[in-house]
C-alpha cells in the first residue's frame, strides 16, 4: 500500500530531523520506505501515515543507496495487527474475487 509517511528522528549531532518518504511496502512488523537522504541502521524514528492510521516508532533495520534516494528497511517497535488487519481487507477489497 503504497503511499506518503512522515518520518521524525534524531541525527547524530542530536538534531530533530524530518522528511516525508514514499512507503513502498507494509506489513504488521514493518515497512519499507523510499527517503531523500540516509539515515543510520538502528536510529530509532517516529512513523506517522495518516492514510492507513498508523502513528509509531520504529527501528531503521537496513538501508540501501539507489541513485538519488535510499530504501530503508524499517521494523515496528511493536507489531502492529490492527494495522495487518486493515491491509489484510484493504487487499481483499482491491483484488475481486474470481467467480466460476
Amino acid at each position: 500500500m503504497p503511499g506518503l509517511v512522515r518520518l521524525s528522528w534524531v541525527d547524530s549531532g542530536g538534531g530533530q530531523k524530518y522528511a516525508q518518504v514514499r512507503c513502498l511496502d507494509v506489513s504488521a512488523s514493518g515497512m519499507r520506505i523510499e527517503a531523500p537522504e540516509s539515515i543510520p541502521a538502528r536510529t530509532y524514528v517516529s512513523i506517522s501515515a495518516g492514510k492507513i492510521g498508523l502513528v509509531t516508532n520504529a527501528s531503521v533495520r537496513s538501508v540501501a543507496r539507489t541513485g538519488m534516494k535510499y530504501l530503508l528497511g524499517l521494523e515496528f517497535s511493536c507489531p502492529n495487527k490492527a494495522l495487518a488487519e486493515r491491509l489484510l481487507k484493504a487487499e481483499e477489497r482491491a483484488t475481486p474475487a474470481h467467480r466460476s
